[in-house]
């Protein structure tokens, strides 16, 4: 059975009923109890309750099974209808019992009822041990300066971004631990978004310094919980795109679609994992690490 992370929010006021919740599929998401609640019930029984006030919210709203290639499948089982979202393009209405496919390592938004469900797949690349192969780890950004990507070398320090008044700066920082950097930065009355680098486990960790202040694979991450990265994560700090890669590693393309801009790996008339849009077609930019 595949796990998965689920997202609910409200479309119009943007209020986030539940956050980056880990669910194990097959997973139902309808209606309960008197005061109307949302409901999510996985395979190993857990029951989660979100908001109140739902009525346009079905008692069997939607499925998520685990697909026979090991994705997920979405079932609408709504009176109301699921809709897909997809950046750039109309929402498509799924229709009663019709269905939509993610592959592994996907995320997409349905909205239904005036919610907006987002379920993100881990994908298949493993988590960055920094050390364990030899290979250094880095963080792309598009450079003004330069005019083209530069690499900043994650292997040993930490790397901050801190707001200021008008912009986002990048400082490197050194400390025993993401945790004892970030208070550092805040003890010096800075705003510090996040601290990249690596943990006690030798992973490559992101520490978000406040909520949603980070959104790795379109995917908004809580303040003060450090998160796993893998070669191809793109994470969005401050208007700022980072692109973790690892030396060696396999070459990804960034998908054209402005809305969306992640990586994924190189295959020509593939698509792109997360919005749909169609890799490899001439416009696709093809990431090299830089120096």
């Amino acid at each position: 059975m595949g796990k998965a992370q689920l997202s609910v929010w409200q479309s119009a006021s943007g209020a986030v009923l539940l956050s980056a919740l880990e669910v194990r599929l097959p997973v139902v998401l309808g209606r309960h109890g008197p005061n109307d609640a949302g409901r999510l019930t996985d395979a190993d029984g857990k029951e989660v309750l979100f908001g109140s006030d739902l009525a346009t919210l079905s008692r069997h709203h939607m499925d998520i099974t685990v697909s026979d290639t090991g994705g997920a499948t979405v079932i609408d089982r709504s009176s109301n209808g699921v809709q897909r979202k997809m950046p750039g393009e109309p929402n498509t209405m799924l229709g009663k019992d019709g269905e939509d496919h993610l592959p592994i390592g996907s995320q997409r938004q349905y909205e239904t009822v005036g919610l907006v469900i987002e379920i993100n797949l881990p994908h298949a690349s493993r988590p960055l041990e920094a050390g364990s192969t030899g290979q250094k780890i880095y963080a792309v950004y598009d450079s003004a300066s330069a005019g083209r990507p530069k690499a900043i070398d994650l292997t040993d320090g930490y790397l901050c971004l801190v707001r200021d008044a008008n912009s986002v700066r990048m400082e490197r920082q050194i400390g025993p631990s993401a945790g004892d950097v970030l208070q550092s930065v805040k003890d010096a009355r800075q705003v510090c978004l996040a601290v990249v680098g690596r943990d006690d486990d030798g992973r490559t960790v992101v520490l978000p310094g406040q909520n949603r202040s980070v959104v790795c694979n379109r995917r908004a991450l809580p303040e003060h919980e450090p998160f796993a990265l893998a070669h191809m994560d793109t994470l969005e700090i401050g208007g700022m795109d980072l692109r973790i890669m690892e030396e060696g590693g396999e070459q990804p393309i960034v998908c054209v679609n402005p809305d969306c801009r992640q990586m994924n790996a190189y295959e020509v008339g593939g698509n792109c994992r997360y919005c749909g849009t169609r890799l490899g077609d001439g416009r696709t930019q093809k990431l090299p690490l830089g120096t």
